[in-house]
């Protein structure tokens, strides 16, 4: 058994690849395995991964036809022997000290069931930006009703760290769902324990300037999240559900604005003013005044 599981899902990634698992072998602690699991990938990842696993005990690497990302992540959790269980996408990496620093806290915390830091941001040739990647916000604790509203709790899966025991429990990524699959599981376990959030940065996100965002995804994601929440959680009152609505219409009605998808923001708004007409025409006075002003 080893104190912690590192699971990577990949999917035709080997160059970003070799660099997230140089990042895992890397760390100052040295007591974890490494499980890659590999979904289906054409490229020269199962080269790569079967040398590395036959050079280091601690590294095991596990192929299967394409099934998608919960799925290979679920197959990484049933492989796994750690006290400790976090993952790492083929696209990032972990920054020096990042196992070690989250298994001090989950050992000096452990009424908290999972933690979670800051990231920063790097290009697509792993330059890091300046900044972090989330806002500087005190939220540990039982952050449990923050998650259900996004409040400046977007947990990125590769800076989660989580006892395993918990995650026995409240059982792995839900395979059905394509969008905020992993944000459904940490809610799911947030829901159970106290969570601590580590302000220091200790992942780097690549981030891609030319990828589009697809906004009817990403509503259809949270729709889909917020209906699970609800449908788990019999507590949840229709009133805290159509505030979520409200917020979620809003939100993306104000960023999509911004960048000019006026389709998708016509609908964001239209919507949001069918839950709410009263805050609409508040909504819409307080924007007329802010132009005014101008």
């Amino acid at each position: 058994m080893s104190m912690v599981s590192v699971i990577i899902p990949t999917y035709n990634r080997c160059l970003n690849l070799m660099e997230a698992v140089e990042s895992v072998l890397d760390q100052d602690l040295r007591d974890f395995e490494l499980i890659v699991v590999d979904d289906g990938s054409r490229d020269a990842t199962p080269v790569y991964m079967n040398r590395l696993a036959q050079a280091d005990p601690r590294v095991k690497y596990i192929y299967q036809k394409n099934h998608g990302r919960s799925h290979a992540r679920n197959v990484g959790l049933r492989a796994a022997t750690g006290k400790y269980i976090t993952f790492l996408d083929s696209d990032d990496k972990y920054l020096p000290g990042k196992l070690s620093r989250q298994v001090q806290i989950m050992e000096d915390y452990p009424e908290c069931g999972l933690s979670y830091t800051n990231y920063k941001i790097m290009n697509e040739q792993s330059v890091i930006q300046p900044g972090m990647g989330e806002p500087d916000l005190p939220l540990s604790g039982y952050i449990y009703p923050d998650m259900l509203f996004f409040k400046g709790t977007i947990i990125t899966t590769p800076s989660i760290m989580v006892r395993a025991s918990l995650l026995a429990l409240v059982g792995g990524f839900d395979e059905k769902m394509h969008m905020c699959e992993d944000l459904d599981l940490w809610r799911r376990v947030a829901r159970r324990t106290k969570v601590f959030q580590i302000k220091e940065a200790l992942i780097a996100i690549r981030y891609r300037l030319n990828e589009r965002t697809n906004w009817w995804e990403y509503l259809a994601g949270r729709q889909d999240y917020y209906t699970k929440a609800a449908r788990e959680d019999p507590q949840l009152k229709q009133g805290t559900l159509k505030a979520l609505y409200e917020e979620m219409y809003l939100t993306y009605g104000k960023v999509t604005l911004k960048k000019r998808d006026l389709r998708f923001a016509t609908h964001c708004f239209i919507h949001f003013t069918l839950q709410n007409p009263r805050a609409a025409a508040k909504e819409a006075a307080a924007q007329l005044r802010r132009k005014l002003r101008k």
